[in-house]
């Protein structure tokens, strides 16, 4: 996945998309029904409007890298009734659930499902060379919440342009904004590490309360790392509401259902997404915070179906995105997208698809995309 973020601007020359583009059109001809041609120009013209608005994040974030979760319009076009919506490996019941809009405007366009296996490189040194935590208020998921990234380091902590220099507990920190979040990185006192805490919900002064506060789990972290080394932090008494959330380890492969639907006015104009899969808790929680949006804007608690749900917006692409668990085992991301166009729709037609999205009942699936 790092590799197809990193191919997102194409070879040395530059172009649009070229590695993405090309890596989108490999899977688009390894399903049992290669894509259309109008499929391949759709990839062809994404990856352009990926490009564009790669280049302005940069130019927004001051030349600094921002890692954006890209989401494809890749229609991978096929007879809708031969997709199998079915066994989740146990971890997400006898089947995942599948997650449906009817929305007046909007037509069902594709769909397909999958295994996903998950990036496995350097998987058994990631395990004990860095750590993950999420802390949030119970019950909310706008915040409090606080995603705390922890690894081995072999130097102080590079300084981040355009951010505020604080004291944290005699170390140099930086604090900076990004979209709803505040960030802050540090090197914790005597130990070859460095952590960044994003928080959301928490104003300066309680971030860099809430760093002060932290408790290493091993006080003689040395770089490189060691198998014996424990990586993460301890945060007593709870402070502002906040509980640590377990995130126990995910095992790919992930059965993965993704369906698309077409504003009325065309794919360009619109196009929602809907992805329903048994990745675990771990990929959901630290998917709802890491890495803290730069350009969101948005950062809001709404229910859909009946469940706890988290919406955000990306204010230079555009794009919505609503996540929720929908089922122990089973979660749901919707993105609504205005195709090619930079600004995205309105949040009208975000709430009037988050109002129109229904659970479909087992064994209906055929009749609703016969439709």
């Amino acid at each position: 996945m790092n590799d197809l973020f990193h191919d997102l601007d194409g070879g040395p020359d530059g172009g649009p998309g070229t590695g993405l583009e090309h890596r989108l059109r490999a899977l688009a001809d390894n399903v049992e029904a290669p894509a259309a041609d109008g499929t391949r120009q759709v990839i062809g013209r994404r990856c352009r409007v990926l490009h564009r608005r790669r280049q302005v994040r940069r130019a927004a974030a001051g030349g600094a890298l921002v890692v954006a979760a890209v989401v494809g319009a890749v229609a991978l076009r096929h007879d809708p009734a031969d997709v199998q919506i079915g066994p989740a490996d146990g971890r997400g019941g006898d089947a995942l659930p599948v997650i449906v809009l009817e929305l007046d405007g909007w037509t069902f366009d594709s769909a397909a499902g999958y295994d996903d296996v998950g990036d496995l490189t350097d998987a058994d040194k990631s395990a004990w060379s860095r750590s993950e935590q999420v802390f949030r208020a119970v019950g909310r998921l706008d915040g409090p919440a606080v995603y705390l990234a922890h690894h081995e380091a072999s130097d102080v902590v590079a300084n981040d342009p355009g951010a505020e220099i604080v004291d944290v507990n005699g170390t140099t920190g930086y604090l900076s904004t990004r979209g709803v979040f505040l960030s802050l990185r540090w090197n914790p006192v005597a130990s070859d590490s460095e952590a960044e805490l994003s928080a959301a919900g928490l104003d300066d002064d309680q971030v860099i309360e809430l760093a002060e506060s932290l408790v290493l789990r091993d006080d003689e972290l040395q770089y490189p790392a060691t198998p014996d080394d424990e990586f993460g932090f301890a945060l007593p008494n709870e402070p502002y509401q906040l509980v640590e959330i377990a995130l126990p380890d995910d095992t790919p492969p992930v059965d993965v259902h993704k369906s698309w639907y077409g504003s009325g006015e065309g794919m360009e104009a619109g196009l929602v997404e809907i992805q329903v899969d048994n990745r675990g808790e771990r990929a959901f929680e630290t998917g709802l915070y890491a890495p803290a949006g730069d350009t969101w804007d948005v950062f809001e608690q709404v229910e859909v179906l009946g469940e706890p749900a988290l919406l955000r917006h990306d204010a230079i692409g555009g794009d919505w995105t609503v996540q929720w668990r929908h089922a122990e085992g089973a979660w749901v991301t919707v993105t609504v997208s205005s195709g090619e166009r930079l600004g995205g729709v309105d949040r009208a037609t975000v709430d009037a698809v988050i109002d129109h999205l229904r659970e479909l009942p087992a064994g209906e699936w055929s009749s609703f995309v016969g439709d």
